[in-house]
């Protein structure tokens, strides 16, 4: 998997929900953004002196190697079978089914949406 990620629309969607679903975040440099106001895209690139402003005044916008860092503290697998993936909770439920081609394409979305859908049978 990439180490960038496309900030697309959805991305940002899905940022929101995980953050209405309850995840707390604690920025650090080098971490992105939306800003609450006018919804433009910015990246920490110091270590903020007042992380809980920056929470206040911004949404998380995990990348691919948070949103998996966050997935596996919430033991979520991945399982792939004839054609398609699967991501399932710890409790063995499923969150997720995705044809592999399009995973392929877009593994980070589809790695966010999967999250989303853990904070989701959490709620």
């Amino acid at each position: 998997m990439a180490l960038n990620f496309r900030i697309t629309e959805e991305y940002c969607i899905l940022a929101l929900e995980l953050e209405r679903l309850g995840y707390a975040w604690q920025p650090r440099a080098g971490d992105w953004m939306i800003d609450r106001d006018d919804s433009s895209i910015g990246m920490l690139t110091v270590p903020p002196r007042q992380p809980e402003r920056i929470c206040a005044l911004n949404v998380h916008l995990p990348t691919y190697l948070q949103v998996n860092q966050l997935l596996d503290a919430k033991r979520v697998t991945l399982k792939f079978g004839t054609g398609h993936v699967e991501f399932i909770s710890s409790g063995g439920k499923s969150l997720l089914v995705a044809a592999a081609a399009e995973f392929e394409a877009d593994q980070g979305t589809f790695a966010l949406r999967a999250l989303v859908a853990c904070y989701r049978e959490s709620s």
